[in-house]
């Protein structure tokens, strides 16, 4: 508690690998399938300023067919005849994206029928492949709250090593109609241990590919239809219904972030070590890290730190003057015979009297205090220039005759 804590890890993940995919309609070369990409269900002359749509996915081609048979409990078959490609995993869907964008600096027109519709829009085409992928990721924990940044993504092979074939039906026995080349990469459920791997895998993806599937029709700018929870995402601008411009980083992103909220959630905290997997995290000494990842602790703290000079040139500025108030101080006491005075109302009087009150007497005993006379002296406060009143004291009367504003002594 109190500190921040970063650190870098390295772990085999699920990733999704995207590419632009150019159909030529922009006059280029095409892009040539490899690999398990295959062809385009679609192309771009559906996507604006030539066709209605803004955004259009198709992400589940090839997908799992769940449930694959009519069985009963615990999946068993009712008819108890096991086909033989039941449960295989023949394909993983590739993610085929259409998408629209702005030009640089150019804003959307208000109607189809403006002249710069065709030349301020732009179609694209884009596929996105899964793959295992190695991830080095840097986890920075500040205040409690997570920042996970990827310094490094490797591809290393896909999911599923096969090519969808559409518009073939397998009738194999299963629900499944899906039909992949070659069969013999197939993922089989005997395959136990990549069984799994796949399975945990083509479970996160799917919740990608609900998110990304449907489309965005605008057949005029203030009359947009959509049938896709992408407009919830990121991904699209919900005041234009255009896509970001960096869709392939974009689509990439989103399911990094889906996948690294796990870290956060701490029923999936992994608990072996990193190094020694077939450890579990609560044996060993408790002085033992030499299978921790290191963390850089840091916190933030008010340090205040000071130089000798710099206290010395301002606490001695000051010390320097309250020691001549106190050589000015002794030199008027010494000229005032050494009598001190107090901050009674007389005193204060006394100290800003005018001539008039020369007239009482302003003696004092031993304890300081005044004298009994003086204290039952009536004075008043009198402006210069007003008519003066007699002045009188308890001791001596005279005339009042002070020559500004201040205290003086006057007969009632």
């Amino acid at each position: 508690m109190g500190w921040n804590c970063s650190y870098t890890i390295s772990f085999n993940g699920p990733g999704y690998k995207c590419g632009a995919y150019n159909d030529g309609s922009d006059g280029g070369p095409v892009t040539q399938p490899s690999g398990t990409v295959g062809n385009p269900p679609f192309n771009s002359s559906i996507l604006l300023p030539g066709g209605n749509f803004s955004y259009y996915a198709l992400t589940k081609l090839g997908e799992y067919a769940a449930p694959q048979i009519n069985g009963g409990a615990g999946g068993v078959p009712l008819d108890g005849v096991i086909p033989p490609r039941l449960g295989h995993f023949r394909t993983e869907p590739v993610l085929w994206i259409g998408y629209s964008t702005l030009q640089d600096g150019a804003t959307l027109p208000t109607n189809r029928s403006d002249p710069k519709w065709n030349s301020v829009l732009k179609p694209h085409l884009m596929f996105c492949e899964h793959y295992e992928t190695r991830y080095d990721v840097r986890l920075n924990y500040t205040a409690g709250s997570q920042i996970i940044t990827v310094m490094n993504r490797t591809f290393l092979r896909p999911l599923v090593d096969t090519v969808y074939q559409p518009g073939m039906n397998a009738s194999d026995g299963t629900r499944d109609a899906t039909v992949a080349i070659p069969e013999t990469n197939y993922i089989l459920p005997t395959q136990i241990e990549k069984y799994r791997l796949t399975a945990a895998y083509h479970s996160l993806g799917h919740i990608l590919r609900d998110f990304l599937n449907g489309t965005i029709s605008m057949f005029d700018p203030t009359i947009v239809l959509t049938t896709t929870t992408a407009t919830t995402t990121k991904l699209i601008d919900n005041r234009s219904y255009l896509t970001m411009t960096d869709m392939l980083n974009g689509v990439q992103g989103m399911y990094e972030d889906i996948i690294f909220s796990l870290f956060s959630n701490p029923q999936f905290l992994v608990v072996s070590w990193a190094s020694k997997p077939s450890q579990s995290s609560g044996f060993g000494p408790s002085n033992d890290t030499i299978d921790d990842y290191p963390c850089t602790k840091t916190r933030t703290l008010n340090v205040f730190i000071y130089h000798a000079r710099d206290l010395w040139l301002v606490y001695g500025f000051f010390i320097l003057i309250a020691g001549l108030n106190v050589v000015f101080g002794t030199l008027a006491l010494y000229r005032n015979s050494w009598n001190l005075k107090n901050t009674h109302f007389s005193s204060i009087v006394e100290a800003t009297r005018t001539t008039d009150l020369n007239q009482v007497s302003w003696r004092t005993d031993k304890s300081g205090e005044t004298q009994e006379q003086t204290s039952r002296t009536k004075l008043l406060y009198r402006v210069g220039g007003e008519n003066p009143y007699t002045a009188v004291s308890s001791s001596s009367p005279g005339r009042g005759s002070g020559p500004g504003p201040g205290f003086h002594v006057y007969s009632a």
